[in-house]
């Protein structure tokens, strides 16, 4: 069964280190940030270009896998010493779905964060042209995911944003399945057009639509109830259907390749 991509929020997941974080000095917290983009950039267990393995786009230097070490950390820690407030995040999934649908290499991880970016900057309150971000995939054995590191480069953070994750997962998840999903809208449409149309017919049945117009279209409450036990025992009937159906269709997507 399709497991999909998973979004960790770090500032969330950790909080109460967070508000720690969060009453020290933008100096030190320049220096923790370094910390953690050298520990995501390292070049172990990490698609690498021999001196570090951080891509993504920095004032809007899209270039930031060909940069060196030292200007990408120079840049961060001068936002965050002027007071950006930075969020780290972790995006995974399994590595099975990661190798049946092509998610196995830098390119790919990064073509997928720059086609999500936009629903990214708005959860997070920030506007497209002001996100600063660097980000690594880390290729551990049964572990694909990447570290993502971003901010607003004006430095501008007057409210807490209320993040919906939930978003960002979905349009993730779109852009990786998006095969998968579409054949699956295909088979959810035409379930819900058989409830439609078998609907009508057991209506028909039950109680006559000709009868119906001779009370001036006022059914009795009993008809009415054996109405809704049949539409419900069709919505049962077409649902699971549906079901087994989309488990059939999302197994052989991850068994045949």
């Amino acid at each position: 069964m399709m497991k999909g991509i998973n979004w960790i929020d770090l500032n969330q997941k950790y909080r109460e280190k967070q508000k720690a974080f969060d009453r020290l000095p933008n100096k030190e917290k320049a220096k923790i940030i370094i910390d953690h983009v050298n520990y995501i950039g390292r070049t172990e267990g990490a698609e690498n270009n021999g001196e570090h393995s951080l891509f993504g786009t920095l004032q809007n230097d899209d270039n930031v896998y060909n940069m060196t070490k030292k200007e990408i950390l120079n840049n961060i820690k001068s936002k965050v010493i002027a007071g950006a407030y930075v969020y780290k995040t972790v995006v995974s999934m399994a590595e099975e779905e990661a190798k049946k649908y092509g998610y196995t290499d830098r390119e790919s991880f990064e073509n997928l964060i720059r086609q999500n970016l936009s629903t990214i900057c708005k959860e997070y309150n920030i506007k497209f042209d002001d996100l600063d971000w660097v980000s690594s995939l880390h290729t551990e054995e049964g572990h694909i995911h990447i570290h993502l590191v971003f901010y607003d480069n004006n430095n501008e953070r007057k409210v807490e944003p209320f993040v919906r994750y939930y978003n960002i997962k979905k349009e993730l998840n779109k852009t990786v399945y998006k095969q998968t999903l579409e054949q699956l809208y295909v088979i959810q449409n035409r379930t819900k057009a058989d409830i439609i149309d078998i609907s009508k017919e057991e209506l028909e049945s039950i109680y006559p639509f000709e009868e119906n117009e001779i009370f001036n279209n006022k059914i009795p409450m009993n008809k009415l109830k054996d109405i809704s036990k049949s539409l419900l025992e069709l919505y049962n009937l077409k649902e699971k259907e549906y079901e087994q159906t989309r488990k059939r269709l999302l197994e052989n997507a991850i068994s045949n390749t």
